[in-house]
Formats: C-alpha cells, structure tokens, sequence
C-alpha cells in the first residue's frame, strides 16, 4: 500500500477493501459538481456493488483523508489510444 502522511492528512492507494471509500467520495462528487463529470448522476447511484469493484479494479484510485476522514480523490488513467497516463480528481 502507498500512503503519503503530512499533519493529520493521508493520501493513499485505495484496494478492493476501500469500495465504499470510492462509491462515497464520486457520488459526493457527482453531487456537488455533475456538470464536471462525464457521467449521469443518476446512473452512478444506480451502480451495483460489483460495479462500484469493477471501477475501482479499473484505475489506480488514490484517497485523501484528514483526520481519518476521507475528503477527495483521483485517479490515475491510460488512454488506450496513446499510451499517455493523466491524473483525473474529483
């Protein structure tokens, strides 16, 4: 596991134990901001939880917490196409 610790904050890679971390963090975001997300938030909501695993298995997620609350998150993504690598947060 990567953590990352700096005065009361953590920013880690999350792992299949972490699901409800990933499903909580995006619905927040989706919630907060949807026109920022390619997605529809009512669809995200609607996602199984063998869904919510399939996604986290997809991308390397990382989580930020303070205080041992968890506050934001990003993903590390390939593009198929190109082979580049980019950094997408919510």
């Amino acid at each position: 596991m990567v953590t990352v610790m700096a005065a009361g904050s953590q920013v880690r890679l999350l792992d299949a134990a972490d699901r409800a971390v990933l499903k909580r963090l995006r619905l927040a975001s989706i919630e907060d901001a949807p026109q920022a997300l390619l997605c529809r938030p009512e669809a995200e909501r609607a996602r199984s939880d063998e869904e919510w695993a399939l996604l986290l298995n997809s991308k390397n997620w990382l989580a930020a917490f303070t205080d041992a609350r968890s506050v934001g998150i990003a993903a590390c993504v390939v593009d198929p196409a190109t082979g580049r690598r980019y950094v997408e947060s919510m």
